[in-house]
C-alpha cells in the first residue's frame, strides 16, 4: 500500500472446492457497519511479538462508502518508497531512486530480489536514531528504471552500488543487506573492501547451490515464458535468471573479506544452513546468528528481534 487515504468496503469470500464450485464463507462485520475491534486489523504478528505499521492510521468512515453507511479507511502517510524527498542518481544508463533518513554514520541497507525499499519499513525509524540511513531501489526494483539491453547480473548490481555511493560522496559504509541484497553485499566486501565498514548478510548465498529449492525457480521461468511478452514479464524473467545461473563464487573466494561480518539467517530459510554455516567459516572473525523458528523473512515477520541483533553488532 502507499502513501493516500483508501477505502474498502462490502468484503465478500468465495473459496472454490474441488467438483470447480465456488462457496461463499461467512465474513463477519464485512461491511464495517459494526465497530472495529481493537487489535483485529494490526498489520502484522509474529508469535508473541506484535507490531504495527506506523504509517497506517486505520478506522471506519462515512466517506464514500459501496454499501450501507459505513466503510473501512486506511490511511498511509510518511511510507519509504514514496516520500517526497526521495531522490535520482544515474548510474550504468539506469536511474536508482533513494531516499535517507537520520545522521551519523553512513548505513547502506539494500533489499532482496522481489524487493524494493520498502522492505525495510520496520528498520528505517529505528536505524535513523544511531545512523545516516541510505536506502536504495536496485535496477527495476520500486522506482528504479532498468536496461533491458544488459543481462541482470549481480556484479552489475555491485558496481551500480558503487558508483551510487560515489556520487551521493560516500566514502565507506556499513551495510545491511537481505537475500540478493546480502550477495551484492558480500560481493561489494570481495570487490570493493574500501566501501564497506561492517557487513550484516542476511538470507544471502555464493552460488545457486546454496538455494534450498532452485527447482521451483527453474518451473517459474518456464510458466512466465509461456506469458504474453511484455517489459513486466521480461524483467520477471531476467531476475529469475539472476537467481539460477548467479553468482558462481567458491566459499574460498570469501577469504579476501575483511570488513567485520554477521550472517544472518532462519533455520527455514530458502538458503540451505550448511551454505550459511560454511560462508561464515570462510570469512576470519565473523559472526553467525541462525534463529530457530525463522525464516527467510526474519526482518518483517520478527523486526524487533531482528533489530535488536543487527544493533546490537553494529555498535
Amino acid at each position: 500500500m502507499d502513501n493516500g487515504d483508501f477505502y474498502f468496503d462490502n468484503f465478500k469470500l468465495e473459496i472454490k472446492n474441488k467438483k470447480g464450485k465456488w462457496k461463499k464463507i461467512k465474513i463477519d462485520n464485512g461491511g464495517f457497519e459494526n465497530i472495529l475491534l481493537d487489535g483485529l486489523w494490526n498489520q502484522g504478528t509474529h508469535k508473541s511479538y506484535p507490531f504495527k505499521i506506523k504509517n497506517f492510521e486505520i478506522k471506519r468512515s462515512k466517506v464514500t462508502p459501496y454499501k450501507g453507511n459505513y466503510a473501512l479507511h486506511i490511511k498511509g502517510r510518511g511510507l519509504i518508497g514514496n516520500n517526497k524527498n526521495g531522490k535520482y542518481v544515474n548510474v550504468n544508463n539506469v536511474q536508482l531512486y533513494y531516499e535517507v533518513y537520520g545522521s551519523g554514520k553512513p548505513l547502506l541497507l539494500l533489499h532482496g530480489n522481489g524487493q524494493s525499499i520498502n522492505a525495510f519499513i520496520h528498520q528505517v525509524d529505528v536505524f535513523k536514531k544511531h545512523y545516516k540511513v541510505i536506502i536504495v531501489d536496485c535496477r527495476g526494483r520500486g522506482n528504479s528504471t532498468y536496461d533491458y539491453n544488459k543481462e541482470l547480473t549481480y556484479d552489475l548490481e555491485v558496481d551500480d552500488i558503487k558508483l551510487f555511493l560515489d556520487k551521493i560522496n560516500i566514502e565507506k559504509a556499513h551495510i545491511l543487506s537481505w537475500s540478493d541484497g546480502g550477495i551484492i553485499g558480500l560481493l561489494m566486501a570481495i570487490k570493493y573492501p574500501e566501501k564497506v565498514d561492517k557487513l550484516i548478510a542476511i538470507g544471502a548465498n555464493i552460488n545457486p547451490e546454496g538455494l534450498v529449492d532452485v527447482d521451483e525457480l527453474y518451473k517459474i521461468i518456464g510458466s512466465l515464458k509461456k506469458e504474453p511478452k511484455s517489459d513486466k514479464n521480461d524483467l520477471l524473467i531476467a531476475r529469475y535468471k539472476m537467481l539460477v545461473r548467479y553468482p558462481k563464487l567458491a566459499y574460498k573466494d570469501l577469504n579476501v573479506i575483511t570488513s567485520k561480518t554477521l550472517f544472518v539467517a532462519g533455520d527455514h530459510d530458502e538458503i540451505k544452513t550448511i551454505h550459511t554455516i560454511k560462508m561464515f567459516e570462510a570469512i576470519k572473525n565473523a559472526q553467525l546468528a541462525i534463529l530457530p523458528n525463522e525464516t527467510h523473512y526474519f526482518p518483517s515477520k520478527n523486526p524487533i528481534f531482528f533489530n535488536k541483533i543487527a544493533l546490537k553488532f553494529l555498535k
